[in-house]
Parts: structure tokens; sequence; C-alpha cells
């Protein structure tokens, strides 16, 4: 059977940020603009800076903050159970601002398929021990 390096005492440390989320502040330097495609069959474009972008996953990461806070969930301890935000959001600059802001309060994120009936919605959401679900407006209904 083959050895797989996180199983082996030593495993190799790849170059680069440690966490996914600093990949963001890592990249900038290099590129001035992320271009965003809409979803298959569709010719939507959308273009941040990555000042905007910043910009974005810092307001919503304040808000999920201040959101975990108010329910008395606070910051996630690392050493405690896993905090996991499903998003039931669609593919879009807003998804990946979404995933970005779950990472930068410590919790994991939990992509949900808008086409997923309700009761399945729901079950993730329970199976998860859900504290908060990130969705639009439009989406509401199926996590109330």
């Amino acid at each position: 059977m083959p050895s797989l390096s996180i199983l082996n005492p030593d495993p190799a440390l790849l170059a680069g940020p440690g966490l996914l989320h600093d990949l963001v502040r890592w990249d900038s330097a290099a590129a001035p603009a992320l271009d965003f495609l809409g979803p298959e069959g569709s010719d939507e474009r959308y273009s941040y800076t990555y000042a905007e972008l910043r910009r974005c996953v810092a307001s919503l990461t304040a808000t999920l903050h201040d959101t975990l806070l108010s329910t008395g969930q606070g910051h996630p301890d690392p050493n405690g159970p896993q905090l996991i935000i499903p998003l039931l959001l669609p593919q879009s600059p807003a998804l990946y601002i979404a995933q970005l802001a779950a990472l930068q309060v410590g919790a994991a994120f939990c992509p949900i398929n808008l086409d997923a009936p309700t009761e399945r919605i729901k079950f993730i959401a329970r199976d998860v021990q859900a504290k908060l679900i990130i969705s639009t407006h439009d989406n509401a209904d199926a996590v109330t």
C-alpha cells in the first residue's frame, strides 16, 4: 500500500501560505484584478480588484463575527468542535466571498446545491449543527 504524506511522521511542507484564505492576499501583487465567469451557459462576467474583494470579504466576515457573538457562539475554538456554515448561494462571486469569509472567522463551509429539496437542505443544516446559513433572499424560504 502506498504511504501518504499526511500519515508519515515527517510530512513534506509545501511552499506558500498555510491557509486557503491567505492566497488572496498572497497573490494580490501578481494580478490587479480577478475575473469571475457566470454560471455555465451564461455570458455573465464579473471583475473585482483584490481591494474590492478584500472589502467584500471583510464586510461579510464582520457580519458573521457579530452574528456569532450575538448568538453566544463567539469565535470558534480551534481545539473545540468545528463550526460549519452552510452556503446556499448560486455560482457567483458571492459564493467565493462567502467561502473566504467563513474561513476568516475560523469556520468551515458546506456548499449546498440550489436544486436540493427543502428537506435535504434542512437535513444538512441539522447534520452540521449550523448556527447560521448564508443565503440569498430568493433562497431564504428553503431554510426557514
